[in-house]
């Protein structure tokens, strides 16, 4: 690592496509250049949910078990992308946060609180349009966020085709 140019870097993940090449970007990145590597998911708030009507013990229950499903759905996507094994034998420290909350309110505070030198964000997440080139949430962290924002995408399957055939070409001369 070069001297710990920045203090850390904040990957928000809704496991999607976009979000997750996000977290390989900031899995390449941190090595070189952070001392922390923040990853955020922001689970629903069954209670901000229109028509939910619970009070007392089953809210609580109900909100207990989302809470559960979002650990355990946040802990398989980081084990999908082997994110102990890159940062095993780095000075990298590893930060798991999990909130429940609206997603860009809660990006927002925990870009607030961390003051992470760098978020890198995927460009779209589970609601996308297709006829959109950002989605909201990215759009709106990158203009309210203090902090410089990295937006990505997924290499697309063409780019991937592409890489294949060139190696294709290659092998032959």
């Amino acid at each position: 690592m070069a001297d710990n140019i920045w203090d850390s870097i904040l990957i928000p993940v809704d496991f999607s496509k976009y979000s997750a090449a996000a977290l390989k970007l900031g899995l390449e990145l941190a090595p070189k250049v952070a001392r922390r590597l923040i990853v955020l998911h922001v689970g629903v708030d069954p209670t901000d949910m229109p028509g939910f009507k619970q009070s007392g013990k089953a809210e609580q229950k109900v909100t207990r078990k989302v809470e559960d499903t979002s650990q355990d759905r946040f802990e398989a996507f980081l084990d999908e992308h082997d994110v102990k094994k890159a940062l095993k034998d780095t000075p990298v420290k590893l930060e798991k946060i999990l909130v429940q909350g609206r997603p860009l309110q809660a990006i927002l505070d925990c870009i607030k609180k961390e003051k992470p030198s760098l978020v890198i964000m995927g460009s779209r997440g589970h609601t996308r349009s297709p006829h959109v080139l950002i989605g909201s949430k990215a759009e709106r962290v990158m203009q309210l966020s203090p902090a410089p924002v990295m937006v990505v995408k997924p290499p697309s399957k063409k780019a991937g085709k592409k890489d294949k055939d060139k190696e294709k070409g290659e092998k032959n001369k």
